[in-house]
């Protein structure tokens, strides 16, 4: 006779999120997802399978959450949310980004996509000629962005770098 699960695998799939999140693929042992779902070994394979799959569910649930709805003021709010996190841990898919070599090769095409993704969004926002270049290049910048907020920076200094970002790719000038 089959057992029930007596865990919600949406909660534990937000858990495992936040601990890949905090720890890095490579940072982050099945054990260390076990403690954090509050699962065992035998319910954590028998739901997710491995580590990598676990982790592809995880990546794949993030990039839903991420996904930016396009519009005029859209780049602005995607920034203002980034400098405004008191979440300390920058962007899942950018620190994934980092590990991609790393990571299983189903992981390192969601990265790929996410990425792509992100740019396509960005294009998306800007005006002019070149927007694919300009959003290849902000892609790049906003990747550092999130890599400050993770180092610790001062919001101001995020803000203002935020802000320079915005006055450098022209998407309009700021609201009042």
């Amino acid at each position: 006779m089959a057992r029930t699960r007596a865990f919600d695998v949406d909660e534990a799939l937000q858990a495992a999120t936040r601990a890949f999140w905090r720890h890095g693929y490579r940072g982050t042992s099945v054990r260390d997802l076990c403690d954090a779902m509050g699962i065992g070994q035998g319910s954590f394979y028998a739901t997710f399978g491995s580590k990598a799959e676990l982790f592809h569910r995880a990546l794949t649930h993030y990039l839903r959450t991420l996904a930016p709805e396009p519009g005029p003021d859209a780049l602005r709010a995607y920034l203002d949310r980034v400098v405004a996190s008191r979440d300390p841990t920058g962007c899942l898919l950018v620190d994934s980004a980092v590990e991609r070599a790393e990571l299983e090769p189903d992981a390192q095409a969601l990265v790929d996509r996410g990425l792509a993704g992100l740019q396509a969004f960005f294009a998306s926002c800007l005006r002019g000629p070149e927007a694919e270049r300009r959003a290849a290049l902000l892609l790049s910048a906003v990747a550092g962005l999130h890599v400050m907020h993770r180092a610790g920076r001062p919001t101001s200094e995020l803000r203002a770098m935020a802000d320079h970002l915005l006055a450098s790719v022209d998407i309009g000038p700021p609201p009042q």
